[in-house]
This record gives structure tokens, C-alpha cells and sequence, in this order.
């Protein structure tokens, strides 16, 4: 997200001030993997898009708009025609599938409470790992966590393996259950 940090946030604090809430449009990724193109596959949008929403809000960014939900057309060539989320036929990208089922993880009723603290620290190989912590009005806590290491070589077209990580999460509060959801 070196991007995000340098490019977005530094000139809209040069152009706006630090002071002023900062939303971020027409934000995504194409699916064009074509000889020089600078587009990622269906999959590893998969793993990106959910980072970039989660970056953004640490960032607190109020407002991220994707661009956009459906693919304008059919092309393989045309870069503007393939960042949607659904493909032209209505059927889902891993995009789509990632943010659904995030969504429906963190569903709120929207209730105002008053969050509690998660007393935890992360011991391991922490480099490039990021994390969010959220809390739900039923005092739930979820912690995502995710490497921030690409997963996209853009001169071969094709995937770079990440491999796991020992990780411990460290709780000095106390806790009933913890339950672990891989994306998918």
C-alpha cells in the first residue's frame, strides 16, 4: 500500500490539509493480463481488494468506492472493460466472493456502543503483516490479519506462491472462544 501512503494520502493532506475527512474513488483493480499490461488476474483481486478496503480504513480513509461492479464488456485486451467485480455475465470474481463473505462476517446492526480493548500483541515473522481490529456491539473482537507482500508478478503474468506464517497472537485479556475464518 506504499502507493496509498505516498501518492493518495500525501498529496490530498498537501491539497486539503490533514484536518478533512479523505474518501477514495474509483479504486480497484483490472483483470487485463495481457503482454504489457500492468492488470492482475481474477484471484489474486482476491486477495487484493479485501486489503485495500482494510488498508483504507486504517488509514481512516471514511470512504472507499470500488471501481466498479460489473465488467463494461467481454474483452481480454481492454483494460477499462474488465474492473468489475461481477464479470459481464453477472457471475462473481474472487473480488465479489471476498468482500461478500467479509461482509457478512462483520455484519453490525449498526447500534452505537462503547468499544472495549483488546489487550493482545504478535510475536513471529511480523514483517509486512498488517492488521485490523474491530469490535461488535455483542463485544466480539475480530483481528485480521494479512501479509502485505505481492502475490502478482506483473512481467511473467503469473502468481508468486506466499507461503504461511507462524504466528502467535498473544491475549492478556481474557477470552471464552477464539475461532479462526480463512478467506476464501
Amino acid at each position: 500500500m506504499i502507493d496509498l501512503d505516498t501518492y493518495f494520502l500525501g498529496h490530498a493532506n498537501t491539497m486539503c490539509g490533514t484536518s478533512i475527512p479523505k474518501w477514495s474513488t474509483e479504486t480497484g483493480y483490472h483483470n487485463v493480463v495481457a503482454a504489457g499490461s500492468i492488470g492482475i488476474n481474477e484471484d489474486t483481486a482476491g486477495r487484493y481488494i479485501p486489503r485495500l478496503l482494510l488498508g483504507s480504513f486504517n488509514r481512516n480513509i471514511k470512504r472507499t468506492y470500488l471501481y466498479e461492479m460489473y465488467d463494461q464488456g467481454t474483452s481480454t485486451t481492454d483494460s477499462q472493460s474488465n474492473y468489475g467485480l461481477l464479470r459481464n455475465n453477472n457471475t462473481p470474481k474472487p473480488a465479489y466472493t471476498a468482500i461478500k463473505n467479509l461482509n457478512n462476517l462483520l455484519k453490525e446492526p449498526g447500534v452505537k456502543f462503547a468499544p472495549g480493548v483488546l489487550d493482545y500483541s504478535i510475536t513471529g515473522n511480523t514483517t509486512d503483516i498488517n492488521k485490523t481490529l474491530l469490535q461488535k456491539s455483542n463485544k466480539e473482537f475480530y483481528l485480521i490479519l494479512w501479509q502485505e507482500v505481492r502475490s502478482w508478478n506483473h512481467d511473467t503474468r503469473t502468481n508468486i506462491p506466499v507461503a504461511w506464517r507462524d504466528l502467535t497472537i498473544n491475549l492478556n485479556t481474557p477470552i471464552r472462544r477464539a475461532d479462526i475464518y480463512k478467506p476464501k
